[in-house]
């Protein structure tokens, strides 16, 4: 079991430490932010409904000797790179391993000469394979495949990534899952391939890639469902922030049937049962599916004058406060925050699965 220190951890990421239980073969020991962001000391379990009993603190120098395992990721990377690079030097002199996604991967190679400490997160399942090789052909899976998209970024998939992995895992199934984050792995899935993300590939050709990829993935093992977290918003926001017009969530549904598909969203209080009714007809008239299982989000976001977008996170005694109520018998309704109502959920979808399709 290797102790894990994660630099720089923020709020967007506080999921590692929430579900830090879930990790597969790490310990979660260190959060350690930028610089100021948090006052020292921070107990990490302000950000959760379950206390955590982490500590959030910027001072790098003395977790490291605690830790045998640094996560680093991307936030401010591009302008802190000497902040980064001291970090990684002060790891690797202590002989800590570093493991980061492609993009300071790619940076560490020319950096530090391909220190072997230096290790790679994403899209270690693509290495040395050819999706080329497809053809024109549309198989589905003889497992069950389940989606989780989202109106927009930041939405909390991920989380509801991980809600449903340990919902069908503590049921006994064995869960072939994809994610967006990089540090998937670190849970036990995989990240979705970074092909989905080229802009030298027509969509045709994502579709049917993505279609083989897929098939290839389930006959490695005797799995019992797919699970897909999908990248990337349903709408555009405005014609400034497009959500790149909904284009991988219309691969990945025309690549596969979906069984059932839940939808994250952004804190509304104030949407309605007939709100959600229109989700439902957009996703079947767009995806060829219903959504049925809606998951709010404690996030929402602002535009600023220059057309750009931020997000941000509620107050949680504000949104707990503000938890819309949804009574409906087609729709299964659920706040991040509202765990007894999210349990009940999770439980109602994988009901749903075993009573139309024999999982094995």
């Amino acid at each position: 079991m290797y102790k894990l220190l994660v630099y720089p951890f923020s709020r967007d990421d506080n999921c590692i430490a929430k579900y830090r239980n879930m990790l597969r073969g790490y310990e979660l020991t260190s959060l350690v932010c930028l610089e100021g962001a948090y006052e020292n000391s921070t107990d990490a379990g302000e950000f959760d409904e379950v206390k955590p009993g982490l500590i959030i603190t910027d001072d790098y120098n003395m977790e490291i000797d605690k830790c045998d395992v640094v996560l680093l990721l991307d936030i401010s990377f591009d302008e802190l790179k000497d902040t980064y690079i001291k970090r990684i030097n002060n790891a690797i002199s202590k002989n800590k391993i570093v493991i980061t996604n492609k993009k300071i991967y790619d940076f560490c190679l020319k950096e530090f000469s391909g220190n072997k400490n230096i290790r790679i997160l994403d899209n270690i399942q693509e290495s040395g394979v050819n999706y080329f090789t497809y053809d024109k052909r549309m198989t589905q899976p003889d497992i069950p495949v389940l989606t989780v998209m989202s109106i927009g970024e930041n939405c909390n998939k991920f989380e509801a990534q991980l809600d449903l992995r340990r919902k069908f895992q503590d049921k006994g199934y064995k869960v072939l899952q994809f994610g967006t984050k990089d540090y998937c792995d670190l849970f036990g899935f995989k990240k979705l391939p970074s092909f989905l993300m080229s802009k030298d590939i027509s969509i045709d050709k994502k579709i049917y890639m993505f279609n083989y990829y897929i098939n290839r993935e389930v006959l490695k093992d005797d799995y019992d469902v797919v699970i897909i977290e999908v990248a990337g918003g349903l709408l555009p926001v405005n014609r400034y922030v497009t959500n790149y017009f909904g284009e991988i969530p219309l691969i990945v549904s025309s690549a596969l049937n979906i069984d059932i598909n839940v939808l994250c969203s952004y804190h509304n209080d104030e949407i309605k049962v007939e709100n959600l009714y229109e989700c439902r007809n957009f996703c079947k008239g767009r995806l060829g599916c219903f959504t049925d299982y809606y998951y709010m989000s404690d996030r929402q976001f602002r535009i600023s004058y220059d057309h750009d977008i931020e997000y941000f996170i509620l107050d949680r005694e504000n949104c707990v406060n503000n938890i819309p109520v949804i009574n409906d018998e087609t729709l299964k309704f659920c706040h991040v925050l509202d765990t007894d109502v999210k349990d009940n959920l999770l439980d109602s979808l994988v009901e749903e699965l075993e009573g139309n399709v024999a999982l094995v």
